[in-house]
């Protein structure tokens, strides 16, 4: 009796100390490393195609993630796993070096539209956060996630042990050892996804691929609720590396966004850039990249600068350099960059479309990259630049950082989408003639007129009787509205729910604008808000009219959260696509046409548009 007794107890305290143990565990540390792989302490390995920096901070191993290649797999087949049931706790020595939008130190989740299941331990904007979804707060099947943040940001660029729990009842956060928030809306076993990506530094979904601009040290799961006393250990074991200095990836001081070019005519250009504290500059600029002859500087110091060039001649090639001059005396000189001022009539004219960039980074920067390769003559953006345009540090390191090659030689112009919230960041940064939410400009035999759809457009509002007048009294040849909503839509949901009832397919609001353009015999309309792309047939009287009606374009896959059509064909859907895109289009004379690519190059749709005839092939 006591040899069995004893045997019990033995086989319970074993049993005690291997649960006390995470299931998984990474150290990024390079003696971890192997090829491609990073092998765990205890658990799975990680396999990447892109690998993270392994380097040394303060005598601590980590592993630093670029936010664009770095991320590691660790299957993509979660049913061979075995994941935590019911109880979890994640935790980790942590790093964020920029906080864009969402962004997951590990991740094994699908949040898709209403189709929310699975965890993922990260951030949203400036906070820690841990997302779950269980069955006891399932809904129709279809799953519902909370977020939970911490109470407070943390520091970009500063080392924190962050840890997250949860019971079956209770959501908690601790940050440092402490208890920061916690939650009781999800209860129940975790509710996982049949299928998804199991990541380390990344929020990996079918929609979305944020990889994390951060870094890592170390990173554990358990199968159990780690109770406090064990997490504040833990902190301290390794307290010296929250005191490092912060080491964000993009510095917010000096120069914060670099020199760029913006609202180009024929005769004349607008330079911008920002920097941290209030600075004066210098624009040097001429036809001879090695004679710069003409200059304008600003002498009224602040942090965001508008120069503009002017005396220049139509469809002609500048060079230029920017010569920045910071509070304490500091003077920054950028490379010789170029750009091309707008052409005459009767030229050809190529130009990109893109739109819904916003909290991603990654995809906007890769579009900005294949559009910047096509040399286009300037790009036109269709709204939701970045979200909220409240928020400086979006303009900063989601739209602008990204997209720096292509800004800096070729303009961007933009329309306001729902997500800039009318910021007066966007009025600011854009040099675009007054009152800046909506305006025209032209080149070659194409005349754009930005319009803000946020804003009434009903028939006798401000911009409906503008753009009524500037139609009237345009000459050229193409006539190309853009706003960011779209009059017609097959979005399953934004507009009613297409799975269970009716939709009014597009802002209803927007039809004023609609006949509009059929009175005016507008060929093309570019649009975004919906996060998918969808070309109509032409248009008219709501109905197809394929010899004179208007051609409406959702070009919404620039980043965004991507979305779905409804279930059964729209009358008006000529082609829909659901996935991150991009345009161009290529004019002269009396044909447009307009390709769209997928982010590796391949052509989604391809049309036609020949005037005076608007039909389209």
């Amino acid at each position: 009796m006591t040899r069995i007794l004893f045997l019990t107890f033995f086989l319970v305290l074993f049993s005690m100390q291997g649960s006390a143990q995470p299931t998984m565990e990474w150290r990024f540390d390079t003696s971890n490393v192997l090829g491609n792989s990073l092998n765990a302490v205890t658990g799975y390995p990680a396999m990447g195609e892109q690998m993270p920096v392994f380097t040394t901070l303060g005598g601590f191993p980590v592993a630093e993630f670029d936010g664009r290649n770095h991320a590691l797999l660790i299957s993509d087949r979660i049913d061979t796993l075995r994941l935590p049931h019911r109880d979890i706790t994640v935790a980790g020595w942590v790093k964020v070096n920029y906080p864009q939008s969402w962004g997951g130190f590990i991740s094994v989740m699908q949040d898709n539209g209403d189709y929310e299941k699975g965890w993922v331990f990260g951030h949203v904007n400036n906070r820690f956060s841990l997302g779950l979804a269980s069955a006891g707060a399932d809904r129709e099947g279809r799953g519902y996630m909370t977020y939970l943040q911490s109470s407070e940001p943390y520091d970009i660029g500063a080392w924190y042990h962050v840890a997250a729990t949860y019971d079956g009842t209770r959501m908690n956060l601790y940050i440092n050892g402490e208890h920061s928030s916690n939650s009781t809306e999800q209860h129940g076993d975790i509710l996982y996804p049949d299928a998804t990506w199991f990541t380390l530094g990344s929020y990996r979904d079918d929609d979305e691929n944020h990889k994390l601009s951060g870094a890592m040290h170390s990173l554990q799961v358990w199968d159990r609720v780690v109770p406090q006393d064990e997490i504040r250990a833990a902190y301290m074991a390794h307290l010296e590396l929250s005191r490092l200095d912060p080491t964000p990836l993009i510095q917010l001081d000096g120069i914060v966004i670099a020199p760029y070019i913006n609202f180009v005519t024929r005769n004349q250009a607008n330079v911008g850039w920002m920097t941290s504290a209030p600075s004066v500059g210098r624009v040097d600029y001429g036809t001879h990249g090695d004679s710069l002859t003409m200059s304008v500087q600003v002498t009224e110091p602040a942090e965001i600068q508008q120069l503009r060039l002017i005396d220049l001649m139509p469809d002609t090639k500048y060079f230029y350099k920017v010569t920045i001059t910071e509070a304490d005396g500091t003077e920054t000189d950028s490379e010789l960059l170029t750009f091309q001022t707008a052409m005459p009539e009767g030229n050809a004219v190529s130009f990109g479309v893109v739109a819904d960039t916003q909290n991603n980074p990654a995809v906007w920067g890769t579009i900005a990259e294949k559009l910047w390769a096509e040399r286009p003559h300037f790009v036109v953006h269709a709204g939701d630049i970045v979200s909220p345009g409240t928020d400086i540090f979006k303009w900063i390191v989601e739209y602008f950082a990204p997209s720096r090659t292509l800004q800096e030689r070729v303009p961007v112009y933009t329309v306001l989408g729902n997500h800039e919230q009318n910021a007066q960041y966007y009025y600011d940064l854009m040099a675009y003639p007054s009152p800046k939410y909506y305006y025209t400009f032209g080149y070659s035999d194409v005349q754009f007129f930005m319009i803000d759809s946020n804003k009434d457009l009903t028939a006798g509002s401000e911009q409906y009787r503008w753009l009524d007048e500037q139609l009237q009294q345009s000459r050229a040849k193409w006539n190309i509205p853009i706003h960011h909503h779209p009059p017609y839509s097959s979005d399953e949901d934004d507009y009613g729910d297409a799975w269970t009832g009716h939709s009014t397919l597009g802002h209803t609001r927007l039809r004023d604008l609609a006949s509009l353009y059929e009175r005016h015999n507008v060929p093309l309309v570019i649009t975004g808000h919906i996060h998918t792309y969808e070309r109509t047939w032409p248009v008219r009287d709501n109905k197809v009219n394929q010899l004179n009606g208007v051609t409406y374009v959702v070009a919404g896959g620039g980043g965004g959260p991507l979305e779905n059509a409804a279930p059964t064909r729209s009358w008006f859907t000529r082609k829909v696509y659901r996935g991150h895109h991009y345009g161009m289009v290529h004019v002269h004379g009396d044909t447009l046409e307009w390709i769209t690519y997928d982010l590796d190059g391949n052509i989604l749709d391809n049309f036609t548009i020949s005037r005076p005839s608007s039909s389209v092939e």
